[in-house]
């Protein structure tokens, strides 16, 4: 037997440098030791096993070949970018090309009974900083980084006769590291331009509308928002069908109100029926409207993606809805976001997250999870010295959740409602409130952004309004300008878009007093992975969850929790 297990050294002192720095000599050093070393040990070992007609060879790759290095780990606080310490390109160039030897010589020898394998391990704990440790568990599903003897045993296996019919294989024992990103990269391995033509696939096969006939299956705003757009190109729906029984029978914009069960037996045969119920207030998901339709013997269902994708500049962006595309221009910012992930439960959101933004997959997304919204006790619990930040306060219902979990305990609460309807509710709601609770609240009627300006404002639509349209002018500010001297705890925003500009008006604030955050991350496409990526570089020490409370996506929220405030 022989095991391969070459690292990559450094002699000039330069283990930590950077590409653009990395002397050619240190590079050559580099592969000398780890990739020809480990050839020649092979060719010697391997040459007098083929004389005996049989042997093991075992190579010690890495996870690094398999993912890329996150340089984030080794991040030093105050050093300019262009000197911050990184894993050196040699080390995942040596250990990815280990897996390329490995399977040569699985099929060269293997008529000489000669077994050649593999193990990619994840990193070993030998003593490391603290806050490199802190960083790296966050990554593994474990939750921590190797013991010294935890890959004995792998070898050992592979060595023996328990695994006589593997060779060319690569075991990876990581702590489950791995695991999650091949299944992200996996779903990203169409590329950009895969992406194109499926989306132009799916507009093909919604040609024949205004033949076939189109029947919008919900008459609530999104269907009267589809049906709006459909009219602009020419066509015209032949009928809306609704659970809501009070409905049927009526005429809406012009055209007939009937029955699931009517508009099957009229037009199931032909006609395309496009599920265009999608609200936070459902009791029943997509995949359920679909079956729906199914069992009332329609030929073709469909939710309303496809054909916002097939007219996208009448439909998209649409909350986190959008085209396929786009994501991979931002594929590094996705495959960071997914390794800033604390959690397996937060993981499998995110890969179900990403499919229902790349394919459109409703029913590939997780259940929602039971409990309040905003306040997770399995990840932290309130303090009785809360200073509590409400952007997007509504009418009051999140500052009811926030005095209900924290049992009215709390040191001071701070509102931000830019809606004028809204804002007259919520200040009723807190001047109901008990004596002494209402006293600690304090009520902002304005915006919050990046920057104190004026912005128009979409209002009276309830919880819904938003800023960046309209003809309502309001105040906007920002979260650093107007609590700049206020120690904040916790920080939860649902406003509609305007997250990442609130949080980048929060900068100072979040890295000053590290407060945990609850951030919607279903407004936009990219607040999936630009949200945690965004906090992580305010302050590394964040950890990441995702939770997602409503049915088809609505409510997702990440929580960043700060070190300190761990359950």
């Amino acid at each position: 037997n022989a095991a391969n297990n070459p690292k990559v050294e450094d002699p000039g002192g330069l283990t930590w440098s950077r590409l653009e720095n990395l002397p050619l000599e240190v590079w050559d050093a580099d592969i000398r030791v780890g990739l020809t070393g480990a050839f020649l040990c092979s060719r010697v070992f391997g040459t007098e096993m083929a004389k005996r007609m049989a042997g093991v060879i075992v190579n010690v790759a890495s996870d690094l070949a398999l993912i890329a290095p996150d340089q984030r780990l080794y991040q030093v606080d105050d050093l300019p970018h262009d000197q911050q310490p990184v894993k050196p390109v040699t080390y995942s160039v040596v250990k990815s090309a280990l897996l390329g030897l490995t399977r040569y010589l699985a099929t060269y020898w293997n008529q000489a009974n000669i077994r050649v394998n593999a193990i990619s391990p994840g990193g070993v704990a030998n003593d490391q900083p603290a806050v490199f440790l802190n960083r790296i568990k966050q990554l593994i599903p474990m939750e921590r980084m190797a013991h010294r003897d935890e890959y004995q045993g792998a070898i050992l296996f592979l060595c023996s006769d328990a695994s006589f019919y593997m060779t060319g294989a690569n075991l990876v024992i990581d702590g489950g590291r791995v695991s999650f990103e091949e299944q992200l990269e996996s779903l990203l391995s169409e590329g950009g331009e895969g992406a194109r033509r499926r989306e132009q696939a799916v507009a093909e096969n919604l040609q024949d509308l205004e033949e076939s006939g189109v029947v919008l299956f919900g008459a609530g705003n999104l269907g009267m928002r589809t049906l709006a757009g459909l009219r602009k190109v020419g066509i015209h729906p032949m009928c809306f069908v609704d659970n809501n029984s009070s409905a049927w029978s009526k005429d809406l914009v012009g055209i007939p109100v009937v029955s699931p069960a009517e508009g099957a037996r009229r037009y199931g045969e032909q006609a395309t029926f496009v599920v265009t119920i999608w609200r936070a207030q459902a009791t029943e998901g997509m995949a359920q409207r679909i079956e729906q339709l199914r069992q009332l013997g329609c030929r073709r269902g469909v939710p309303f993606l496809p054909l916002y994708w097939k007219y996208p500049e009448l439909f998209l962006p649409h909350y986190m809805h959008d085209l396929p595309h786009p994501v991979y221009e931002q594929i590094d910012r996705v495959r960071q976001a997914l390794r800033l992930m604390a959690d397996d439960e937060s993981r499998r959101e995110y890969l179900a997250q990403m499919r229902l933004r790349l394919l459109g997959e409703f029913e590939a997304l997780t259940p929602p999870v039971a409990g309040d919204l905003y306040f997770r006790e399995e990840l932290f619990r309130l303090r009785v010295d809360e200073v509590f930040v409400d952007c997007g306060a509504f009418d009051g219902d999140s500052l009811d959740l926030f005095l209900k979990n924290s049992a009215s305990s709390f040191r001071r609460a701070i509102a931000f409602e830019p809606d004028p309807g809204n804002y007259v509710k919520l200040m009723q709601r807190v001047s109901s409130m008990a004596s002494g609770t209402g006293e600690r609240i304090s009520l902002h009627q304005a915006a919050t952004g990046k920057t104190n300006t004026r912005v128009l404002m979409d209002a009276g639509k309830g919880v819904s309004s938003k800023v960046g349209s309209g003809e309502f002018a309001v105040d906007c500010v920002s979260l650093d300008s107007i609590l700049s001297d206020v120690p904040v705890t916790f920080i939860k925003m649902d406003i509609e878009g305007s997250e990442l500009a609130t949080l980048e008006g929060a900068q100072k604030l979040i890295a000053r007093y590290k407060p945990i955050l609850a951030i919607s991350a279903y407004h936009q496409q990219g607040d999936l992975w630009n949200i945690p990526l965004l906090v992580h570089d305010i302050s590394p020490d964040y950890s990441f969850h995702l939770r997602p409370h409503v049915l088809d996506g609505w409510d997702l929220v990440c929580y960043a929790i700060p070190g300190d405030r761990r359950s």
